[in-house]
């Protein structure tokens, strides 16, 4: 078995960094997490983390404080611009059938949570990766390193893929929008997670806690187009939903300013391998998908407790690196290839395209074997990580 004193260096303190360090420590190893941040501080938006995430955040015993944190999702509605149904997925019967519902999280509560299962000498705050070079990792204005495993969990911009595999690049959607972090309003509750529709353009809204609301938008437009400027963002997206139905218009004027983020999506095409010498790489640094299926935090879970599993079953690196990237990555490359697809579909720009879109979804039982609608989601959402 692979000596469980080996150095392991996990490049990146995000949700799949903070995983797979308390996976490896679960299974008996001492990881380090090195994150370029000077402090831990309030991160993104909000995140729904479905069955599958949720099932993979029990088997490392922290899903029942996500969901004493979160807000439990119970249904899921598909609807165009002025709120008519068009598809409906009960999520309470995912529950019953999966163990965990999904939940609605502030991505900082989340982070805590990850936090506080990490022993205070096993993270590193303020070290910016600058150059890997025969197996030592140079910091910026830091000492360098020489650790047996490289984890690279440092996100879609990621240090150390670029430095290793300079041929993988990032694809961008074609989308772009923002996120928000906004307060429910008086007297209100959100009773579904839904999703509106409509040329070119959606918003949707979770309730992720008894006063908080995450909400984002997806626009079709150039990556960098989008006004950074609190107020112009704002006044940029009342414009946008301004014909739509409540409570749109009333959530982002509940949002304030420096919780309204501008995101271009991007995601990476397939990549044949994650692995170089001793660093593999997991999470939206080498398996990033678009939002359009809210399963990036959860590949990168699964990937994380995948890893550490493979690390414990293996006499040797390159054996454990196989059976990862064997194990992860024709589920992953689906997920993405999914997601890109439903993007285009939910922000379809025609006119007699979203006609039909929206009569199809309307009329989907009609036309959907529930066979086949079952098989889809299961294999999504029913997935059980080997840990």
């Amino acid at each position: 078995m692979i000596n469980k004193n080996i150095h392991i260096a996990i490049i990146g303190g995000g949700i799949g960094g903070l995983v797979v360090a308390i996976a490896l420590h679960q299974k008996g190893f001492n990881p380090v997490v090195y994150e370029q941040a000077k402090s831990i501080h309030p991160i993104g938006a909000g995140i729904v983390l479905s069955t599958n995430a949720m099932n993979a955040l029990n088997k490392i015993g922290v899903a029942k404080e996500v969901v004493k944190l979160g807000s439990p999702v119970h249904k899921f509605q598909l609807q165009n611009s002025k709120g008519r149904p068009l598809y409906t997925t009960n999520f309470d019967e995912l529950e019953t059938k999966y163990g965990f519902p999904a939940i609605g999280i502030s991505r900082t509560d989340l982070q805590q949570v990850l936090l506080q299962r990490i022993p205070n000498n096993s993270i590193y705050l303020d070290h910016h990766l600058e150059l890997i070079n025969d197996h030592y990792l140079k910091f910026k204005e830091r000492r360098s390193i020489k650790p047996d495993l490289v984890i690279g969990a440092d996100g879609l911009h990621s240090n150390l893929r670029h430095l290793l595999f300079k041929n993988i690049s990032l694809r961008y959607s074609g989308q772009t929008g923002w996120r928000g972090l906004g307060f429910l309003p008086k007297h209100s509750k959100l009773n579904s997670f839904f999703e509106s529709w409509g040329r070119g353009r959606r918003f949707g809204a979770v309730q992720i806690n008894e006063k908080q609301v995450y909400w984002y938008v997806g626009l079709n437009a150039p990556s960098g187009s989008l006004p950074i400027d609190g107020v112009e963002s704002k006044n940029k997206i009342l414009s946008l939903f301004k014909d739509w139905h409540d409570p749109i218009t009333e959530l982002v004027k509940n949002t304030p300013l420096h919780c309204i983020l501008p995101t271009d999506i991007y995601d990476l095409k397939p990549s044949r391998t994650w692995v170089k010498d001793n660093v593999v790489l997991l999470g939206d640094s080498i398996h990033a998908t678009t939002p359009n299926l809210g399963q990036g935090a959860g590949m990168a879970i699964e990937s994380a407790l995948t890893l550490a599993y493979c690390l414990s079953e293996n006499s040797d690196l390159k054996d454990a690196f196989t059976q990862y990237q064997s194990l992860r990555q024709k589920r992953t490359a689906w997920v993405t290839s999914q997601s890109w697809i439903w993007g285009k579909v939910s922000q379809a720009n025609g006119n007699i395209s979203c006609y039909l879109r929206d009569t199809l979804l309307s009329f989907s039982s009609n036309f959907i074997p529930k066979v086949i609608e079952k098989k889809h989601i299961n294999k999504l959402l029913g997935y059980q990580v080997d840990f």
